[in-house]
């Protein structure tokens, strides 16, 4: 809408732009740029975008469409509730975009980013 567009545009901004500035004081939230498996996010964090979308397409068709081979639709049923099936989808699919993130990471990404020295 238009209050979107004027106002919440940039006040997403300044949100961004305070989070930076914090970023760079001593406090929690520099102390969050520090944690190990915070920062694995941060170097995986790029092919988990390039995998997520794929991944829980073809995922999502395994799980709920008309050929689905897990047992998802027995959950339903029998909760009565989606909450269950979603909360698994979920974690399913985070798990396996990670685990290709840290795939190519380690079979790709990092031998090329290695040949960064050959290039002044």
């Amino acid at each position: 809408g238009t209050l979107m567009q004027t106002a919440g545009y940039s006040c997403n901004a300044l949100l961004a732009a305070c989070v930076v500035g914090l970023a760079m004081q001593p406090g929690w939230v520099a102390w969050l740029g520090e944690v190990r498996w915070l920062r694995a996010f941060g170097r995986y964090s790029y092919a988990i975008y390039l995998f997520h979308a794929a991944l829980i397409h073809g995922l999502y068709g395994a799980c709920f469409g008309p050929a689905a081979w897990l047992p998802f639709g027995d959950w339903i049923v029998r909760t009565g509730s989606y909450l269950p099936a979603v909360f698994v989808f979920f974690v399913l699919a985070s798990t396996l975009s990670l685990g290709a993130a840290f795939a190519s990471w380690h079979l790709f990404e990092k031998h090329l980013l290695a040949l960064k020295r050959f290039f002044p």
